[in-house]
Order: structure tokens, then C-alpha cells, then sequence
């Protein structure tokens, strides 16, 4: 049930309806604090934030997007290969800022599943944040071949 209302606050966060996102978002936090369906709500938090940051809530979009990193580095420990969870906090520290943490992250996702083009992709988006067009343009280029190893034809065209 929680995963549902994930899915919907990110569509809605997709279509830029942040008001709806974020009452999307409160209704699962409160789904989750009941004691029969407790789970990990660190990507729930993050899209809280992206919902009160599109409000121009900054303030309290950085409360969330600090307990959404919190909870990702905790998931991290309990599952330190999950390519899901270190792309999620890569994405999270580039959001608060800190692009080289950020991208450490991405690249370990990277080298745990090199055969993930959206992986390579998240990682290029953050070296043209840091303004490293060569390392963009390599992290493109190895997201184009991984894409041609796997037969991803469609993704390739695109």
C-alpha cells in the first residue's frame, strides 16, 4: 500500500501538481505509522521534499530530503550492494548539494550493475552539474554500449 502511494505522489510530482503530491505524501506517512504496515518511508520523505521544494517550501523541503538521506544511508547498511538504494541517496545529496558525495554513490551503483543505463545516465545528469563535460560525455557513452550489450534497441534510439 505504501509503494501505491508512492507511485501516485511521484506522478503527480511528474505533472508538477506538488499540492497534490505532498497530501499524497502525508497520507502515506500516515498509512505507514500504523504498527501493522511499518516500512522504510526514506523515499516517501524524498518525495515530500520535492513536493514542498515545488511549492517554494524550501525550508521544510530540506527537513525531508534530510530524513530521506538519513534513511537511505540506514538501508545502505543493511543492504550496502542495493543499486536502488545508491542511486536514491546519490540522487538526494545532489539535491542538498553535495555532488561529489552524490556521485561517489552513483558510481558504485555503476560498478555493482554496469549493464544499468539509467545508472550511467543519473551519473553523467550529475557531472554536468559539476560542470565535468568529459566525464558526462564518458558516463554517456558507456550507458550507449551497456544499452547495445543488452539489446536495448528502443532505449538506443532514443
Amino acid at each position: 500500500m505504501t509503494k501505491d502511494y508512492l507511485d501516485i505522489c511521484k506522478d503527480l510530482l511528474t505533472h508538477r501538481e506538488f499540492e497534490e503530491s505532498l497530501f499524497v505524501c502525508q497520507k502515506a506517512i500516515q498509512y505507514h505509522d500504523r504498527p501493522e504496515t511499518r516500512t522504510d518511508v526514506s523515499k516517501i520523505y524524498f518525495s515530500m521534499s520535492a513536493s514542498l521544494r515545488g511549492l517554494g517550501r524550501l525550508d521544510e523541503s530540506k527537513k525531508y530530503l534530510y530524513l530521506a538521506i538519513e534513511g537511505f544511508k540506514d538501508g545502505l547498511k543493511k543492504e550496502p550492494n542495493s543499486t536502488e538504494i545508491l542511486s536514491d541517496i546519490g540522487m538526494a545529496l545532489a539535491i542538498n548539494g553535495s555532488f561529489s558525495e552524490g556521485i561517489g554513490y552513483l558510481e558504485r551503483a555503476v560498478k555493482i550493475n554496469p549493464s544499468n543505463s539509467t545508472f550511467r545516465f543519473m551519473l553523467a545528469d550529475m557531472l554536468i552539474w559539476q560542470k565535468d563535460y568529459a566525464g558526462a560525455e564518458t558516463a554517456i557513452t558507456d550507458a550507449i554500449i551497456a544499452m547495445k550489450q543488452t539489446g536495448n534497441k528502443e532505449a538506443i534510439s532514443q
